[in-house]
């Protein structure tokens, strides 16, 4: 982080995307590894990191089985 993207661009971690047990945080950068321990999140996960995840956080909100994460 220290020459790549600032510690408060947005990340999503998908687990057992378009699967009955899909699980999704939405995060900050700086916040990722906290966020991966302490929701116990695993193989197979998809991290999705950047801008696009702002229009996320609305929908998310709206969206079962996706929790927000500081």
């Amino acid at each position: 982080m220290l020459q790549g993207l600032p510690a408060d661009t947005p990340i999503a971690v998908v687990q057992h995307a378009s699967l009955p047990q899909q699980r999704c945080v939405v995060s900050t950068l700086r916040d990722l590894t906290e966020v991966v321990e302490r929701e116990q999140l695993a193989s197979p996960s998809i991290i999705i990191v950047g801008d696009v995840l702002r229009g996320l956080t609305q929908v998310a909100a709206q969206s079962e089985g996706t929790k927000r994460m500081a």
